[in-house]
């Protein structure tokens, strides 16, 4: 019987799965993955069911899981919670079973391995998804943040339009709320009246002005938080990841970014020299997750 480790990234829009051996000299080999839409299931145990089901159609073998670790796009504070932006439950206690050892951690602590090296730089990490997520890196030490869910705050008449547009649908207007894949389809439906999905957005950005200006607005917010996270935290570099951002690369500005993100006449000079990295893929979590196991 061969013991197995599992590492997964559990998004609200996907979930993906690698399944990995040790090997004699105790590097990881991967052995299988597989990606699922997250809502096609209630739950962590069905979701992880169906992952076990389409391993062992795969592999005939008899497999023990000898360790689990997920990063999920939600809030763990006891062994039974939901991610954030879905009705997904995930029980600790009903999976355990099928582990030596099983973890979760968040999501965007999963990017945090990733980044984490030897150098005492201060790093902040910014993703975009389905929600929006940051977190700090000081002195090797991932310090996790609820950054997604501070309030909107307004510069300006259109950002002052635009809250009061949000403000329709909810009481209260957060970052995420225009610094994410919703985020994007609410300034779209703010500018046009209509309502579209951020795919579909994405999909006519080249035909549609109303969508390419969407996006526009989306990456100037984008770097506008950065820039207050920055100082907030005085940081040596941000990375910038997430779906949003990586599958919409293509009209993604650097100058226009860093004319914003550096729009501070006390701080300008201090911003000039912020490196900004962008993670453009989709496995970053999943690297991460993988880096932590070693």
């Amino acid at each position: 019987m061969k013991s197995l480790y599992v590492v997964g990234d559990i998004g609200g829009t996907n979930s993906r799965f690698k399944i990995l051996y040790k090997e004699k000299n105790n590097n990881f080999h991967s052995l299988f993955m597989k990606n699922y839409k997250t809502s096609d299931f209630k739950n962590f145990e069905k979701l992880f069911s169906k992952l076990r089901k389409d391993f062992e159609r795969e592999f005939f073998e008899v497999y023990f899981f000898e360790v689990g670790l997920f990063g999920v796009a939600g809030k763990i504070d006891s062994k039974k919670f939901n991610l954030t932006n879905l009705n997904f439950e995930i029980n600790l206690k009903k999976i355990e079973k099928n582990f030596n050892s099983l973890k979760f951690v968040n999501d965007i602590e999963a990017i945090g391995y990733y980044v984490l090296d030897n150098s005492k730089k201060t790093k902040l990490i910014l993703t975009s998804g389905t929600g929006f997520g940051k977190m700090i890196i000081k002195d090797n030490i991932l310090i996790n943040s609820e950054g997604g869910h501070q309030r909107f705050i307004v510069e300006n008449d259109f950002d002052y339009k635009l809250l009061n547009f949000l403000k329709t649908k909810k009481n209260e207007v957060y970052l995420e709320d225009v610094l994410s894949g919703r985020g994007v389809e609410n300034i779209y439906e703010f500018l046009t009246g209509d309502k579209k999905n951020v795919l579909e957005i994405s999909s006519l950005i080249y035909s549609n002005n109303h969508c390419m200006s969407s996006f526009q607005i989306f990456f100037r917010y984008f770097a506008r938080f950065a820039r207050e996270f920055c100082l907030d935290v005085l940081c040596d570099e941000i990375y910038l990841s997430g779906g949003v951002l990586f599958k919409n690369i293509s009209i993604f500005d650097e100058k226009k970014f860093r004319y914003e993100f550096e729009n501070n006449k006390i701080f300008k000079k201090y911003l000039k020299n912020i490196n900004i990295k962008i993670l453009s893929s989709d496995d970053i979590g999943i690297l991460g997750l993988v880096k932590k196991l070693g």
